[in-house]
């Protein structure tokens, strides 16, 4: 309870409990070192792109503190926890599986774990004269069966959902008021998908006919809603960059039995060895004479051996382009990352670095990095690694 805000679970008395809690008040932080103090590399990377930096640490920290609270294991073991925030899974070696909540809705994050089967969160609020109970909007569970597989998400904005026997989503309605709403369905076949259709905001996307271009091309399978859907097949910074081949059509809402059809094409998926390019673009069909023409272009390009890479994203009709560069080090470690953002005659660009040293052994000894945005030196620190806890 914190002053007229009251958050209770339902607990199922009959099964033995274990139970954690976290509670975090917005604090400024330094909240990159922090990351990089407790969080795997590829958490970091994911932190690094997220918009909202306060809201995705304390997502990554309460998340841990929850669960590890709930074996009473204090923070010294933060670093052990494994989290994979685009899957929405967490793995520990010091808790039995259970469920997680975190809402960023409450003048705190809140974040809990419980062993059991289902989290029933209820939130209340104080009018003066009594305690009421009010919904959030975007905090979720996630609920999975004996054996791990999920087979549902309780959500207020989650109205139907339904997955395969791997857990994979299948469909999915959400919605966000009266006239915001938006519906995904998806047929897969093994790790990825062979039909995709989407409808959001009263625009629809299409993908029939979907092959991927190799074998061990896979998709997420664990996003849940249909925003997370639409960036990963079309809008990354190129870490997920899956190749496939497919038949699109993309278009208006028409009403609920079908749709405006305002272009179709193919997506087509190339590789080029001489340049170690490839490129997946998205063509669609215009004018009388019915031509192909490019309207989305990515292009990923390997620059050696380490995995460094530089990847674009071409809106070819509305000249937008964003770039990234990222380079790595023998050991896989990022050390530079570089951004371009060009809109007409708008144009952004930020770099950062990782200047880092290893001790004899090749485990982190310090990173020194530098953000500049537009040339200009933002942020600045040097992280050292002791076998001393963070202090926050």
């Amino acid at each position: 309870m914190y002053k007229r805000q009251a958050v209770l679970l339902h607990i199922n008395e009959s099964e033995k409990s274990a139970v954690g809690i976290d509670i975090e008040f917005s604090k400024k932080r330094n909240f990159s070192a922090l990351m990089a103090h407790f969080a795997p590399q590829a958490e970091q990377e994911w932190f690094a792109k997220q918009l909202d930096e306060e809201q995705a640490f304390y997502r990554c920290w309460c998340l841990r503190e929850a669960v590890l609270k709930s074996q009473g294991v204090g923070i010294v073991k933060l670093s052990s926890v494994m989290h994979l925030p685009e899957q929405l899974q967490i793995f520990s070696d010091y808790c039995s599986k259970g469920e997680l909540l975190f809402t960023d809705e409450l003048p705190f994050y809140f974040a809990a774990f419980i062993n059991q089967s289902k989290i029933q969160p209820h939130f209340y609020q104080w009018n003066g004269k009594e305690w009421v109970e009010y919904s959030t909007n975007s905090s979720f569970t996630t609920i999975l069966d004996e054996n791990g597989i999920r087979t549902g998400i309780d959500s207020r904005i989650v109205q139907e959902a339904t997955f395969n026997e791997k857990g994979y989503l299948t469909w999915i309605y959400e919605s966000y008021g009266s006239n915001d709403r938006a519906k995904v369905k998806i047929s897969w076949k093994d790790d990825f998908p062979s039909e995709f259709y989407l409808v959001s905001y009263g625009d629809s996307l299409s993908l029939t006919n979907i092959v991927p271009m190799y074998e061990t091309e896979k998709l997420n399978p664990y996003l849940c809603f249909s925003d997370d859907w639409d960036e990963y097949f079309f809008d990354n910074d190129g870490d997920d960059f899956s190749l496939f081949n497919a038949d699109i059509v993309i278009g208006s809402e028409a009403d609920e039995d079908g749709t405006v059809v305002l272009m179709k094409g193919h997506v087509v998926s190339e590789y080029d060895a001489e340049k170690d390019r490839y490129t997946r673009t998205i063509k669609v069909i215009v004018g009388e004479q019915e031509l192909e023409v490019p309207m989305l272009v990515e292009t990923k390009t390997y620059l050696d051996d380490n995995g460094s890479f530089s990847y674009t994203y071409a809106n070819v009709l509305d000249d937008w382009t964003f770039t990234t560069t990222k380079i790595f080090n023998e050991k896989g470690d990022i050390i530079r990352y570089e951004s371009k953002e060009i809109d007409g005659d708008y144009i952004y660009s930020s770099i950062y670095t990782y200047d880092r040293t290893y001790d004899e052994n090749g485990l982190p000894l310090k990173t020194v990095f530098e953000r500049r945005d537009d040339k200009e030196i933002s942020v600045s620190y040097t992280h050292l690694t002791l076998p001393t806890i963070y202090s926050v």
